[in-house]
């Protein structure tokens, strides 16, 4: 990731924005988002954010964000190998497990489009996993709560997602009542709160998720009226377009299939993977990204319990033939392992192999200085983030990210920017070229200084 950042080829919308909140909150205690221009507690509701943001005063620059985001994934492989050692008492098969969690496709395809703070959620509720089926302790109570409260500062749906699980294990969890109590209570209520309260206020009442859920209300509350009054609804919003199920089935094949061996567990799996699969925003019910990673710990969950089962069942059999097919599947899973790592290996490598510093330090002693840090300005989305230590640095998006009243604004003319269509980008930079002068241009970007007349063009390389 650090590469991609360096070859700038990293995204304004993911690094940017949270790496741009981040940075404010911890730097200035405000959660403000140059590249949203607003309050980004109007749009997700993401206190959590300050913690790497307090890493910006060690390494002021965007990649402390992809350092802090994959600390949570290697903390959360050696928490997978924990907790499947807790249940399962077979070190071998908590090793295969805990490959099988890292080697994730889907997980792995998270580092792929930017930082994201949702990537804290994966060691708190594999945490969360291994108190359950822990001993009960003061203590355990004590941390439960504690990580419980912390889930409620890193996105809306996954506290949505942790009540769920605490109302599950009030049901299945024997001798966990006051663990379960505590974490649907932290869940249910903070979700109701956060989205009914807070987001609104920060958001004038209007709901950043509204567009993706309109066919079942406006709020929170309508939602949820929608779910309970008219379920078919809801059906067939799973099912259409019909690619859902194919994403829905890609989910699960990412895990082996294991969590279908036991149905118990794998009920915790239904509240995250629903949640995406009712938008009717592609890249959420397709769970691209950061959209599979609140799925992701309850599938592994399921899986380790899939795989109990199977080990209870040819433990009931002959001895000779119950290691005989123990072992089959074990190979075959082992032998999957193996071939899934051949796609983050091609990930990583690609970057690696893309990786030219000299374009960097090119832009870095071309195009930066020329741009003053108390200024405001509009760039492409794989260079905005670039430009946070700057008093405003946000992203050419559309025609209205002028109405930011940018000093400066850089065009990209090596490729089309994200969210843009090429006739209309096109059209855009004639038109911006004509009218504002260009003090920089070479066959990559052009830097322009926004005046109310047209001044005799700059450096040209």
């Amino acid at each position: 990731m650090i590469i991609r950042h360096y070859s700038l080829r990293t995204y304004a919308y993911d690094t940017g924005y949270m790496a741009g909140v981040a940075r404010n909150a911890a730097l200035h205690l405000s959660y403000f988002s140059d590249v949203g221009n607003a309050n980004y507690m109007s749009q997700h509701f993401s206190p959590a954010l300050i913690l790497p943001g307090f890493l910006f005063y060690i390494w002021d620059n965007p990649c402390v964000m992809f350092i802090f985001q994959n600390l949570c994934i290697f903390i959360s492989i050696y928490l997978s190998y924990i907790l499947a050692q807790i249940v399962l008492g077979e070190r071998k098969w908590a090793i295969l497990l805990s490959f099988v969690f890292a080697l994730n496709y889907y997980l792995n395809n998270v580092n792929g489009s930017g930082d994201h703070i949702e990537t804290l959620g994966l060691p708190l509720f594999l945490s969360l996993f291994i108190f359950i089926e822990s001993p009960r302790s003061n203590t355990r109570i004590i941390l439960i709560t504690l990580i419980s409260l912390l889930i409620l500062s890193i996105k809306e749906d996954l506290v949505l997602t942790l009540g769920f699980f605490g109302v599950w294990a009030s049901i299945f969890k024997k001798g966990k009542m006051i663990e379960s109590i505590i974490i649907a209570m932290v869940g249910l209520i903070g979700f109701y709160f956060i989205s009914s309260i807070l987001i609104p206020h920060f958001a004038g009442g209007v709901l950043m998720f509204s567009g993706r859920y309109s066919n079942f209300g406006s709020s929170a509350n309508e939602i949820l009226s929608t779910v309970l009054k008219q379920p078919h609804k809801v059906l067939l919003s799973l099912i259409m377009p019909p690619i859902k199920l194919v994403h829905i089935f890609s989910l699960f094949l990412s895990f082996w299939m294991l969590p279908f061996v036991v149905t118990k567990v794998t009920l915790t799996t239904l509240p995250p993977i629903l949640i995406h699969s009712l938008s009717s925003y592609r890249s959420q019910y397709a769970f691209a990204g950061q959209y599979s990673l609140p799925a992701i710990p309850f599938l592994y969950y399921s899986s380790i319990y899939g795989w109990k089962k199977l080990c209870d069942h040819f433990a009931n059999k002959p001895e000779s033939e119950s290691k005989r097919r123990l072992k089959r599947i074990s190979k075959f899973i082992i032998t999957l392992t193996i071939l899934s790592s051949i796609v983050p290996l091609i990930q990583y490598g690609s970057n690696y192999a893309k990786f030219n510093l000299k374009r960097y330090t090119y832009f870095n002693n071309n195009i930066k200085p020329l741009i003053p840090r108390d200024s405001r300005l509009v760039s492409p989305n794989h260079i905005q983030p670039q430009f946070l230590k700057n008093r405003y640095s946000g992203i050419l998006s559309c025609r209205e990210s002028m109405a930011t009243n940018p000093d400066y604004v850089i065009l990209s003319k090596d490729r089309i920017p994200t969210y843009w269509q090429k006739d209309n980008y096109t059209k855009f930079a004639e038109e911006i070229l004509a009218k504002y002068p260009v003090i920089f241009e070479d066959s990559t970007y052009a830097v322009l200084k926004i005046t109310s007349d047209k001044e005799p063009t700059g450096y040209k390389n």
